[in-house]
């Protein structure tokens, strides 16, 4: 059996699920133990270097890269596309300065043990802008996300998914889910968020509720 970064190349279907991008209607299909990491960096790409744009992003492709005989980190589900007709593989400085400076900040949040956990096609020598990559062992890839998540009970709160949220309630997992639907990390699950939840509900096919019930959160948590 043919591995890579330790994942199982190409990737059983088990071990990927489809996932909205927070704060948008853009779905990845991601490896399920490293999804938060790429989930995130496309959240953050998306909020604070350019908007995404709806059929030019993509994850998993069980594919090898072009022109060898080498696994594609699309493969596994560790790397994501971002924006592919703005930002072609061979084209350099696609980005701004100011965005490539935002690109680079938005990396480095993606660290565990001081060790950067993604990678960006930018700086290849045949430059790829569009693509960003789990760069470390399947192993340390999952410490890095449980690490980002939060394992166990959040300090002072109950663990995302363990109640039903409604406006009014307050807690670190009010938060995450505030992280993941797009709203305001506060803590405070306000009329804003509600607003959000709505939303996030309609996109994925869940009855809109504003309140995030198990049918939510399954979703979210892609139980």
């Amino acid at each position: 059996m043919a591995t890579l970064l330790g994942f199982t190349v190409p990737a059983p279907g088990a071990a990927v699920a489809t996932y909205l991008v927070p704060g948008t209607s853009i779905k990845l299909t991601l490896a399920r133990e490293v999804a938060p990491l790429l989930l995130g960096l496309a959240r953050d790409f998306d909020r604070e270097v350019e908007e995404l744009i709806p059929g030019q992003c993509g994850g998993f492709n069980p594919r090898r890269i072009a022109g060898t005989s080498s696994w594609s980190r699309h493969a596994i589900g560790a790397a994501v596309d971002l924006n592919w007709l703005v930002h072609p593989q061979g084209r350099r400085n696609t980005f701004t300065p100011s965005q490539r400076a935002k690109i680079r900040a938005i990396l480095g949040r993606y660290s565990h043990n001081g060790v950067k956990i993604i990678r960006w096609g930018g700086d290849y020598s045949r430059p790829d802008d569009m693509h960003f990559e789990i760069n470390v062992s399947r192993t340390a890839a999952i410490a890095a996300a449980k690490a980002l998540q939060g394992s166990g009970k959040p300090a002072g709160g109950p663990k995302p998914g363990s109640r039903t949220l409604r406006i009014g309630a307050v807690g670190p997992d009010v938060a995450f889910l505030q992280r993941w639907v797009g709203a305001k990390d506060d803590g405070r699950f306000g009329p804003a968020t509600q607003d959000r939840v709505r939303r996030y509900q309609r996109i994925v096919g869940v009855p809109v509720t504003g309140v995030v019930d198990a049918r939510t959160w399954d979703k979210i948590l892609g139980r």
